[in-house]
């Protein structure tokens, strides 16, 4: 069964919960902290996942590019 409220959460909710539920390797683990505290929670933090859009996306990562973020940290795929 789903929540139907599970949209109404926000990010930092939901990444909490599946950062709870990441199984991978040490030396990953603190690589992807790095890039979450850096770059996703200071944009994504507090915005409700219902509310984040495939545009909403694309503007951050063109935001990252023009702040300088290395490819590593923009196109690293999660688990």
């Amino acid at each position: 069964m789903r929540d139907p409220r599970a949209g109404e959460v926000s990010f930092r909710e939901w990444h909490d919960r599946w950062w709870n539920a990441c199984i991978v390797e040490p030396h990953t683990l603190r690589g992807d902290a790095s890039n979450i505290k850096n770059h996703v929670m200071p944009y994504w933090a507090d915005w409700e996942m219902r509310a984040i859009t495939r545009m909403d996306v694309q503007s951050w990562i063109r935001t990252l590019v023009e702040k300088g973020a290395g490819a590593a940290a923009i196109k690293r795929p999660t688990t």
